[in-house]
């Protein structure tokens, strides 16, 4: 409601401003000799130079106010989860939660928003291919470490990712040169 009202005020403003004034085009066209069909023409080209335009773009009020409407740019659907074997096989990235990338940059659950979305990858120890982790998240600085003891590798609850902090939204795995 805050967001519009400077909007609305200023609309307000250029409303109470903007006089209407009686053109005085007859007078120019008998002065002219013109024909009366072309009176009409005068007094709507009259008409439109009395009109105040404003000297603003709502565009950069929407900015300078942060009233732009932020809108989904993509659509992330999570994957059927009967196949998730076939996207492992395929070294796809296996979609858990359903997610949303916004216009301003920022990730959306149904349930919370976050900064930023990222994508860890790593090898656990004596593991035949490595993982990849795609987290949304409020904090930049998640490592692999943290990553796959929040996926459910840690018996201890506290290395969980709390939802509304981070969430992995997608899973997948790499080969590992054997070279």
């Amino acid at each position: 409601m805050k967001k519009y009202l400077f909007f609305i005020l200023a609309m307000i403003i250029l409303s109470l401003c903007s006089c209407k004034k009686e053109p005085q085009v007859s007078s120019a066209a008998n002065i002219l000799n013109k024909p009366v069909a072309n009176q009409e023409q005068q007094e709507k080209e009259t008409l439109s130079e009395n009109v105040i335009k404003p000297d603003f773009d709502k565009a950069e009020l929407d900015k300078k106010f942060g009233t732009e409407e932020i809108y989904i740019v993509k659509t992330y659907k999570e994957d059927n989860h009967e196949e998730f074997e076939h996207f492992l096989d395929e070294n796809m990235i296996f979609t858990k939660v359903s997610h949303y990338q916004l216009s301003d940059g920022s990730w959306k659950t149904d349930d919370y928003s976050y900064k930023y979305k990222l994508e860890i990858s790593g090898v656990m120890n004596n593991a035949a291919c490595g993982t990849i982790y795609h987290i949304l998240s409020n904090n930049d600085d998640i490592t692999f470490d943290m990553a796959w003891k929040a996926a459910g590798y840690s018996s201890n609850t506290e290395d969980y990712f709390k939802p509304e902090d981070a969430i992995i939204v997608g899973v997948g795995k790499f080969d590992i040169d054997s070279n």
